[in-house]
């Protein structure tokens, strides 16, 4: 085990599959170490902390104090920060804050664009078997393209190669806010990326833009269509409104 403290600062590169590792195992060894899948294996990561410990049987790296993960404009922060390059995992605790950029498919153009995701929350956890990034207490996320979300859990889906979002999840007390200024609550949510789509769940749930609100105990929308699928009935939002208004 090796230990630090007192402002330790560490730069870690990732290697080729078949390349030597310390040590003298080669690459494709079953305890060759691999990154988490939020760290690019083609450049560098760098971290700072008060203190370190790295377990090099478990190749578990614990940075506590102020610490502080980043490779290009991926950053994560908390009051501690674990590194397991066995299993690809990584998490976060204690005023915890992160920021990625991660492509998206636009629903229309169906061409890449660099999307960037803030979240803030008091534990993260990355789970790379499940390519599942996990915010819990006092959970937030931003992004430009679903909006604002708070909720007591959220769940952030990402592809295989970990920098493409394909769904949010969130659960308890949710709340969000698209990009166009629509609200909607709940108990829980499921957003789509490739489709755009929004589905809210609750007892009720409810969604709120320029001309009134709406509930159900199922709100299904988009934010590149007028129509809202209310309990299974589908409507134009301007026809909902008279229904409920009438």
């Amino acid at each position: 085990e090796i230990a630090a403290a007192g402002n330790v600062k560490t730069e870690t590169r990732g290697r080729r599959e078949g390349a030597e590792a310390p040590g003298g195992e080669r690459g494709g060894d079953a305890r060759q170490a691999r990154r988490s899948g939020l760290i690019r294996q083609d450049a560098p990561a760098y971290a700072t902390a008060d203190a370190l410990t790295y377990d090099s049987a478990a190749a578990l790296a614990v940075y506590k104090g102020n610490a502080q993960l980043w490779q290009g404009e991926t950053t994560i922060k908390g009051d501690t920060i674990v590194v397991d390059d066995q299993k690809g995992d990584l998490s976060a605790s204690g005023r915890v804050a992160s920021k990625m950029m991660l492509d998206r498919v636009g629903p229309k153009s169906k061409a890449k664009e660099l999307v960037r995701s803030v979240a803030t929350a008091r534990e993260m956890v990355y789970e790379d078997r499940l390519h599942r990034v996990t915010y819990t207490g006092e959970a937030r996320l931003s992004s430009s393209e679903a909006g604002d979300l708070a909720a007591d859990r959220i769940e952030v889906h990402l592809a295989g190669s970990g920098d493409q979002m394909e769904r949010l999840e969130g659960y308890g007390a949710v709340t969000v806010r698209t990009p166009e200024g629509r609200t909607a609550t709940g108990a829980r949510l499921t957003y789509l990326t490739a489709a755009d789509e929004y589905v809210m769940t609750g007892s009720p749930a409810t969604y709120e833009d320029e001309s009134g609100e709406t509930t159900g105990k199922s709100l299904t929308f988009s934010r590149s269509t007028d129509r809202i699928v209310v309990d299974g009935k589908g409507l134009r939002r301007s026809e909902l409104k008279r229904v409920i208004k009438g």
